[in-house]
């Protein structure tokens, strides 16, 4: 999609890859799947970005699905590098690539206010990578309701979230039953990170930190929400580093941490 183009998606099935460099599309309803990104002759468009790859321009989802599609680098549901992707509705599920399985933001704006990333079993994965739900190396990225849920690492961290860059806010919403080595709910290093509400849950991590892992350099502030039954073999809360960490983890106000368990009871 290029400059003064208004696309919209309302139902119907597209079987491969959408590119927007200018323009809008909204997606009421209807399917993308079946995309890949692997750079061969058929899919020129790159290595990032499965179904859909955002360089320009505006993408609204309040319906419909993304599923099955795959990238050989980012993004085996959406990839955003510059532009706005809105997502109010609809569901992400069943996308694969090395990193941020479902969404992977480089630069632009991202707001979920509302849909799935990862549906009931059917999540999204990270094969060899980061950021089984969403993976996020720069720009803004905002949720204020929506869940991001079963979603995994089958060999990195960020199960849910893996945040490497730019800033992060989220008052609404749930993180819930996602899984990787380390930082199952969210990974978190080199961000700026606001939580002021929602819920971090039921997320597995086999290492450290099954809601939180907090690594180097990140600014962490812990408001409000809630942040429970998470499990880990250390941390199953929160796992900070310790070494050379020049990370700000502030937690105040009526954030509630509750029943989270370590696997080996290591905290």
């Amino acid at each position: 999609l290029q400059s003064g183009i208004t696309a919209k998606i309302t139902g119907g099935k597209v079987n491969g890859r959408i590119r927007m460099t200018k323009g809008s599309c909204t997606m009421s309803g209807g399917e993308i799947t079946g995309g890949v990104a692997d750079n061969s002759e058929i899919n020129y468009y790159g290595t990032n970005g499965g179904a859909l790859s955002i360089e320009g321009g505006n993408f609204t989802m309040s319906g419909g699905s993304i599923y099955n599609n795959t990238a050989s680098l980012n993004g085996g549901g959406v990839y955003v590098n510059g532009g706005t992707f809105i997502m109010n509705g609809g569901s992400i599920y069943s996308n694969e690539s090395p990193n941020g399985g479902g969404v992977y933001v480089n630069s632009g704006d991202a707001t979920i206010t509302g849909g799935n990333i990862g549906l009931n079993e059917k999540g999204n994965k990270a094969s060899t990578g980061n950021g089984g739900g969403i993976y996020v190396a720069g720009g803004n990225v905002n949720i204020t309701g929506g869940n991001v849920s079963s979603n995994q690492t089958l060999n990195g961290n960020g199960g849910g979230l893996y945040l490497q860059g730019g800033a992060f806010t989220m008052s609404s919403g749930n993180i819930n039953n996602n899984s990787s080595i380390n930082g199952a709910g969210a990974y978190i290093i080199d961000t700026t990170f606001e939580l002021t509400g929602g819920i971090f849950e039921n997320n597995i991590a086999t290492k450290n930190g099954g809601g939180f892992f907090i690594g180097d350099n990140s600014n962490v502030s812990l408001s409000n929400g809630e942040v429970r039954n998470n499990k880990a073999q250390n941390g199953s809360g929160f796992y900070q580093t310790e070494e050379e960490n020049d990370s700000k983890t502030e937690l105040k106000g009526n954030c509630i941490v509750t029943n989270s368990e370590a696997i080996n009871g290591n905290g």
